[in-house]
């Protein structure tokens, strides 16, 4: 879900967003199999939630180091387990696994579309 927490990227928050949408949306469809516009909706706004929270706070409070990328990556894991928790109506564990694959996936493809950027 917060595909971008890295320097350089946090300025471009809206950028951030979409793409982490568009990768959540892919792992969250497959996952449910469901109804695209259900699982957009509730893809939308988890993220509008977490992504400019997590965005603000890395850079506030860890000044984009490298362990409060860990922290704040665990805890929109944990944050984002219980919203779909909530939202979705599916246990907790369930809703946790979903949260750490979808949240890893976009974390991994940020990473290195940030080392694909600095390399330009």
């Amino acid at each position: 879900m917060t595909f971008g927490l890295m320097p350089g990227f946090s300025g471009n928050v809206l950028v951030i967003l979409f793409i982490t949408i568009f990768l959540e949306l892919i792992i969250y469809f497959l996952w449910f199999r469901k109804g695209l516009a259900e699982v957009f909706k509730w893809v939308v706004l988890i993220n509008l939630f977490t992504v400019p929270l997590a965005n603000f706070v890395y850079g506030e409070f860890f000044n984009y180091h490298e362990l409060g990328f860990i922290v704040i990556e665990l805890g929109v894991v944990l944050v984002e387990a219980y919203l779909i928790k909530e939202l979705f109506s599916i246990k907790l564990w369930k809703a946790g696994i979903l949260s750490l694959v979808a949240n890893l996936v976009s974390a991994i493809v940020g990473i290195f579309l940030l080392f694909w950027l600095l390399s330009l």
